[in-house]
């Protein structure tokens, strides 16, 4: 499970603390959902479904999410190329409900659509 270090943490710790530091900033939840919602994929495949992220944020992102053991990076063994997906772990499977409540909540932000 991720850890933070909380002797050299200037925020108070806390759980939300701890949520922040692990999904915070946009790309970070936008790569869970996608994978909650379509499950394992390749970099290419991630690269295409996020627009306007570029190579190298999707790179620090993915590599921050496996830090924090929400990600998991699969080589699979076949011919030349390799094949290397992404998928969530339990961890990381772990946040749907919360990513649900943050689409019910900014749905009331947004207001009803018309």
């Amino acid at each position: 499970m991720p850890r933070i270090d909380r002797q050299n943490d200037p925020c108070p710790y806390n759980a939300v603390t701890q949520v922040i530091k692990v999904l915070g900033g946009r790309w970070k939840l936008l790569v869970v959902q996608l994978l909650l919602q379509e499950g394992p994929l390749r970099y290419a495949e991630l690269y295409k479904r996020l627009p306007n992220i570029t190579e190298k944020m999707l790179s620090q992102v993915l590599g921050d999410l496996r830090k924090d053991d929400l990600l998991l990076r699969e080589e699979r063994k076949t011919k030349a190329p390799k094949i290397v997906v992404y998928q969530l772990t339990p961890l990381g499977l772990a946040a749907a409900p919360l990513l649900e409540q943050m689409a019910a909540y900014g749905a009331l932000l947004v207001g009803p659509t018309e």
